[in-house]
């Protein structure tokens, strides 16, 4: 997750790390749950 910063927590259980315009979900675990990228 080199690069990714977190920015919030989703729930219990994921976090919620973003990169310019791309966002991460992850579990506990350091799965990645979703990945999308920001509009404009």
């Amino acid at each position: 997750m080199r690069g990714w910063v977190h920015i919030d927590n989703f729930g219990e259980s994921l976090k919620i790390y973003g990169k310019g315009r791309a966002r991460r979900l992850v579990d506990r675990k350091g799965r990645v749950v979703l990945e999308y990228r920001m509009e404009n």
